[in-house]
């Protein structure tokens, strides 16, 4: 095999102004996420902005990557860097787990920190389940690194294995849908390419698309609003109908 020695340094002429500019607007926006821990990110930052100061700096704010939730900045730093530390040393966690039914402890050996719908996860084998899982980094209260190693099984997380994970999970069906043309390009991108239009008009089109039948999904097509409206199949519909039921119950009294 081969490795790079340590010392080993890549010199910035092999870099194009727009290519330094777009990692410094990344580190800026994203300290301490994806380098290690113990590194320092400030004299980092520095080093770019000292390469051409002023070009960088202004090239660097034209386009801002921020991976923070809403309100949330640095929210799960701490679990983060735990979790980062662990997967590099092989360490088993003991976490506290706080799901919609109960809260409990479980043992888990980390394999990657995955960052997945503006959410971060931590995709490790669990000893109580005996199986893979994702787990919400914000659902964690609590987190230890014990001191046992775990051995790390041959699986290639490059793969996205938890999205396999989750559509076996659930069963397929052809969805049929009116969505206004203003937004069908969103659409698109959440159904993916297969979607078909089968009728075209000047605001809007029918479509039909093979999805994943999951409560995702039903809150999705909720978030939409009024810009879709659901043809078939009618357990979607029905699905839709008893959420915002349940929604108008909560407000009634106030009405």
């Amino acid at each position: 095999g081969f490795k790079l020695e340590n010392a080993n340094q890549i010199n910035c002429q092999y870099f194009t102004l727009e290519e330094l500019s777009s990692f410094f607007s990344f580190l800026k926006s994203n300290c301490n996420k994806y380098l290690p821990y113990d590194c320092d990110i400030d004299k980092r930052i520095n080093s770019l902005e000292n390469l051409s100061k002023n070009d960088i700096k202004i090239k660097s704010q034209q386009v801002i990557i921020d991976t923070d939730l809403w309100g949330l900045s640095n929210a799960n730093d701490m679990n983060a860097k735990s979790i980062k530390n662990a997967i590099s040393s092989c360490l088993k966690l003991k976490i506290t787990y706080k799901t919609a039914k109960m809260t409990e402890k479980r043992i888990i050996h980390p394999y990657s920190l995955v960052f997945k719908n503006n959410i971060w996860y931590t995709y490790a084998f669990c000893e109580k389940r005996q199986n893979f899982r994702l787990f919400k980094l914000s659902k964690i209260s609590e987190i230890e690194t014990l001191n046992e190693v775990y051995i790390r099984q041959n699986i290639d997380c490059l793969l996205k294995p938890w999205n396999k994970d989750f559509e076996n999970n659930f069963d397929k069906i052809d969805l049929l849908f009116e969505v206004e043309n203003e937004i069908a390009n969103e659409i698109f991108d959440w159904f993916g390419s297969d979607t078909k239009i089968i009728i075209h008009n000047e605001q809007k089109s029918t479509c039909q698309a093979t999805v994943n039948y999951c409560k995702g999904l039903i809150h999705k097509l909720i978030e939409l609003d009024d810009k879709i409206k659901i043809i078939s199949p009618k357990c979607v519909i029905d699905d839709l109908f008893n959420e915002f039921n349940k929604i108008l119950k909560v407000y009634s009294a106030n009405l």
